[in-house]
């Protein structure tokens, strides 16, 4: 038998309100040459007999049956396990694809040897809409992976022989957040890279994971922010680590000023690590966009600081305006004299 060019991972668990469109959309790839590896993890509604209507028509439609939900990467780790393509393509029971995703993806990795892992850009349907445009280049994403996942997971494509060589798969110790762990655990071993075009619809909808259980998924993806630091040279206390986590959630809601300036030292100290270990405008980039909010806040607050303003934002290029410098300075003198 002849290996497909194509095999695509489609964990499923009681998906059954979404799992056809989802199949169709595969089925309907210009690039035919693919095998649908439908893993059922244990569901308990309609969705293997949805699946089983399609392999007995497809050939190209396999299912395999885990008699107990293990969650999304178990799941993978069972379809990874016989998966025969040459790259791995990933796929939501709840997502649509685009009818040239494949091709696409296909032709990039193919001109681009050294590219490991290929996402795309997407599109946000359901209960929110918009467009989520992901960085394009490696150190553009590797830098981003350090604060957030950057990589849509069902839209990409992984050389399989990257996972095999490295007898690499996914964590099941990190559940729900199991594609950010697996991106940032091979990141010093594979080269991504996001193709700056829309090639998948993500719905977004009350049953998913980013809805059901979004408490356990921020708790796990913390859990790789706080690893990406250590690996990087920065130790944090308890106390430093929930500051950061906070402002990484864009939660900027400080006690008083001394805070503030804990949060913003907190910072610094990572800008300066990051630099020490490579991290460039992508990394600074990230942490001025925080710093800059955190300014904001101080001068809604009445919360400014002179020790801020010329030991940390002027150094990071805070303020991008002569008129918002000088605001700041004005706000942080008043603050002094309590004006």
């Amino acid at each position: 038998m002849i290996d497909p060019k194509i095999s695509v991972l489609m964990p499923v668990y009681n998906s059954e309100k979404y799992l056809a469109e989802a199949i169709d959309s595969i089925l309907n790839q210009t690039l035919k040459d693919f095998e649908l590896l439908i893993i059922n993890d244990g569901s308990t509604d309609f969705s293997l007999e949805i699946a089983k209507s399609y392999a007995e028509k497809d050939l190209r439609v396999s299912i395999l049956k885990n008699t107990r939900s293990k969650g999304v990467a178990g799941a993978l780790n069972t379809g990874l396990q016989v998966a025969r393509g040459k790259y791995i393509a990933r796929m939501d029971a709840d997502d649509i694809s685009f009818p040239e995703r494949f091709q696409k993806q296909f032709d990039f990795m193919e001109k681009n040897p050294d590219i490991d892992v290929c996402g795309s850009w997407y599109e946000l349907f359901g209960f929110n809409g918009g467009v989520i445009k992901t960085p394009s280049s490696h150190k553009e994403i590797k830098e981003t992976l350090v604060f957030y996942c950057c990589i849509g997971h069902p839209s990409v494509m992984i050389r399989g022989s990257s996972l095999y060589v490295c007898d690499l798969e996914y964590s099941e110790k990190y559940p729900n957040a199991e594609d950010y762990e697996f991106w940032c655990r091979v990141t010093d071993r594979f080269k991504f890279a996001n193709i700056p075009e829309i090639l998948l619809k993500y719905r977004v909808h009350e049953n998913q994971t980013g809805f059901a259980k979004k408490k356990e998924q921020d708790n796990t993806a913390d859990k790789v922010r706080i690893r990406n630091l250590n690996k990087i040279g920065v130790s944090l206390t308890n106390t430093e680590q929930s500051i950061y986590l906070n402002i990484i959630k864009y939660r900027y809601d400080f006690n008083s000023t001394t805070d503030m300036i804990s949060a913003c030292e907190i910072m610094e100290k990572i800008r300066i690590a990051g630099l020490k270990y490579g991290y460039g405008s992508k990394f600074r980039q990230i942490i001025s966009e925080h710093l800059s909010n955190i300014s904001q806040t101080g001068i809604r607050s009445g919360r400014t600081s002179l020790k801020l303003f010329f030991g940390i934002f002027l150094k990071n290029g805070v303020f991008t305006t002569n008129r918002a410098k000088i605001r700041y300075f004005y706000h942080s003198m008043r603050n002094i004299f309590n004006v």
